[in-house]
């Protein structure tokens, strides 16, 4: 996670994006804390302790790429357990447009029987973190529609037009 703006292209991206992208590897953090604001410094400690209960998974677990930003405004990718009941996916739009009210985005991976709880991941730029349930089947085939997640108020933040959102999805016992 770099230093916002960027040193490079001097494009702002949301602490919380720039975390999404980053946790898909190995979590570091690229700045001098002491000059982040208030706000930035809770949502670090959010996040690290987001990627400590999950790192297993987000270093090791088997790397799904889902979409591709060459072919639309959206990509993706997860990250799944071996025994496919956990996985990590993340959402990234490259391109919002006023016009969109939503994206059916697809998983893939999962367990085709199994019943899930999707949850978004929560950040400090969010009023509210979506939570769903579906079977495996539906979620890798006609996916889920997530609404216009990107918020007007995650998107004036940003200089670049990158956000992101993350899901934990778990399999529920029956």
């Amino acid at each position: 996670v770099s230093i916002c703006p960027n040193h490079q292209n001097g494009k702002t991206t949301a602490i919380e994006s720039r975390f999404n992208v980053a946790a898909a590897g190995l979590l570091g953090y690229e700045m001098d804390l002491s000059k982040c604001t208030p706000a930035d410094r809770e949502a670090i400690l959010g996040q690290t302790a987001f990627y400590k209960e999950h790192r297993a998974l987000l270093q090791y677990g088997h790397y799904i790429r889902l979409d591709s930003f060459y072919d639309g405004k959206y990509a993706g990718w997860m990250k799944v357990s071996e025994d496919r009941r956990y996985a990590i996916a993340t959402v990234v739009v490259k391109e919002f447009m006023l016009e969109d009210c939503g994206y059916l985005f697809r998983f893939d991976g999962l367990d085709p029987d199994a019943l899930y709880s999707v949850e978004m991941r929560s950040q400090n730029n969010l009023k509210d973190a979506q939570k769903y349930t579906a079977r495996g089947d539906l979620l890798m085939t006609l996916g889920l529609n997530f609404g216009n997640i990107f918020e007007d108020t995650d998107r004036q933040e940003n200089s670049n037009s990158i956000a992101s959102r993350m899901f934990v999805i778990k399999a529920i016992d029956e």
